[in-house]
């Protein structure tokens, strides 16, 4: 005998609710398995603004322990986003979901709180890589904007490498500061032996950071005083059709073009005498 046609639509809907049940944890393994569901897909689950999280979370924060801070602050940050969302739950100590919350989430909602964690690791093992004098004597920085033409160290450029899409695209504060200090202060060792923007490459990062902040966004204050007589940056050095150029990049973010059509590196004045390359 035919069941009625309300009885079918009530069985119909009792298997699509058990089908999801079921479902929902192995939908949100593949979330975390699968290449083509990168940190992207963090966008359906949005995170609660630092300033929005329940004071006993910023609490917690902010007695995380000093030693390792950054990593202890971080698991506060992924616990209370995963107590938001207890779907992900079981992922909180997988390193493959945390790294794509870190840059999922944690560049977007969280940056100036996640800052050391991506900025700090990659600014000691800066510091503490041996000098490669080499390398030093031609007074060129290996990183303007362009890599000089001479050879870098290989675990020295690659360091690099990694500090520059996080400064230019994602604006990591702590790395976009280092780049202008290094370039101002560029006769001492260490990251500022290395690295010295071109003029129209700092001017980028100093007029990306001044939207940000005119914009309400959450970065630490614009701490770079008069760019344009700054000392060591020479930003009033640029062309005005350059400069023109440059301003455009900024309104769209295309640090690419910015890159792409810099000079080349030059030496720099007394670079020598300063670090004492001279003298070995």
């Amino acid at each position: 005998m035919d069941l009625p046609c309300w009885t079918k639509f009530f069985r119909l809907c009792l298997v699509a609710l058990f089908t999801a049940w079921i479902a929902e944890p192995a939908g949100a393994a593949a979330y975390v398995a699968s290449p083509a569901h990168g940190p992207q897909q963090f966008a359906a689950f949005p995170a609660t603004p630092y300033p929005e999280l329940e004071p006993d979370v910023r609490e917690r924060y902010w007695n995380a322990e000093q030693a390792d801070g950054c990593g202890r602050r971080i698991d506060v940050l992924i616990d209370a986003y995963v107590e938001q969302y207890p779907r992900f739950a079981r992922f909180r100590n997988d390193p493959a979901w945390r790294q794509s919350w870190l840059r999922g989430v944690g560049l977007s909602t969280y940056i100036v709180e996640v800052n050391c964690h991506f900025a700090d690791p990659l600014l000691t093992r800066m510091v503490q890589a041996p000098l490669h004098w080499l390398d030093l004597y031609s007074g060129l920085p290996v990183w303007c904007g362009r890599w000089s033409s001479r050879k870098a160290d290989p675990e020295l450029r690659e360091l690099i490498a990694e500090m520059i899409p996080l400064a230019m695209r994602h604006e990591m504060p702590g790395l976009v500061d280092r780049f202008i200090a290094a370039t101002r202060q560029h006769r001492t060792i260490g990251i500022d032996a290395f690295v010295a923007l071109n003029p129209d490459v700092a001017l980028y990062l100093v007029e990306r950071r001044k939207r940000q902040v005119d914009a309400g966004l959450p970065l630490p204050a614009f701490t770079f005083g008069d760019t344009e007589t700054s000392d060591g940056l020479y930003l009033d050095s640029l062309p005005p059709k350059r400069r023109a150029a440059v301003m455009a990049a900024v309104e769209t973010g295309d640090y690419r073009s910015v890159l792409e059509t810099t000079a080349a590196c030059e030496p720099r004045e007394g670079f020598l005498t300063s670090v004492g390359a001279d003298e070995r």
